[in-house]
């Protein structure tokens, strides 16, 4: 997701269609089961 915004991309196409208000901001997780960190990943232009 990091990578995909640092390259100008956004999540308006493909499988993230509709899931965020705004296509420059999307939720990510880590995967740690025992202690799970949520991040908000937004470009800023």
């Amino acid at each position: 997701m990091v990578a995909s915004l640092l390259t100008g991309g956004n999540f308006s196409h493909g499988l993230f269609e509709g899931w965020m208000k705004d296509d420059r901001t999307m939720i990510g997780c880590c995967s740690d089961g025992i202690r799970p960190v949520i991040f908000r990943i937004e470009r800023i232009d």
